[in-house]
């Protein structure tokens, strides 16, 4: 058997462990406050509403690509995958680090702390995209939906991406 192949039995072996280091990873980045997910997705905004007025209100950026379309949509839909990205690597590559009484004491693969560090950003600023899309949307911005599919396929190529990058960095 392949190396792969092995490493990847190895882990569906372990996907109970990595289901629950997932729970623990959510549960502990909102405990102690009341409003830790609010709060998550709170952050972006604002973050897309400063650089909203910035640019469009004082820059008054105008992109000739854009077809008329808002600078907001437009630096929404780079904005999200960024911050995902940004968060997942930055997340995996303390995961080691961060559990090593965990890492010292217990025999496991250790790729899962990394593949969950990485994995809840992921989910949490998906959350946050859907309910950016959805206000830019009440507030009449053009949303194709047809084009949900291939943003989606972008966003697995970024996680592949921010998974290879947490595994060479958290290793490191």
């Amino acid at each position: 058997m392949s190396a792969p192949a092995s490493a990847l039995k190895e882990l569906l072996k372990h996907r109970s462990l990595g289901l629950h280091f997932l729970q623990r990873e959510l549960r502990n980045r909102f405990v102690g406050t009341g409003l830790g997910l609010y709060l998550s997705l709170i952050h972006p905004f604002l973050q897309l509403g400063v650089y909203t007025l910035i640019f469009s209100l004082v820059f008054r950026a105008q992109l000739a690509e854009l077809n008329g379309r808002s600078f907001v949509l437009f630096f929404a839909l780079g904005l999200w995958p960024w911050l995902m990205f940004r968060e997942g690597v930055g997340k995996a590559t303390q995961s080691i680090v961060n559990n090593a009484a965990l890492v010292s004491k217990i025999a496991f693969p250790r790729e899962l702390l990394v593949y969950t560090a990485v994995t809840v950003p992921f989910i949490i600023h998906l959350i946050g995209f859907v309910l950016v899309l959805v206000v830019l949307a009440v507030f009449g911005e053009p949303i194709a939906l047809r084009g949900i599919p291939s943003w989606l396929l972008l966003l697995l190529g970024w996680y592949v991406c921010a998974l290879a990058l947490g595994l060479l960095f958290a290793s490191v």
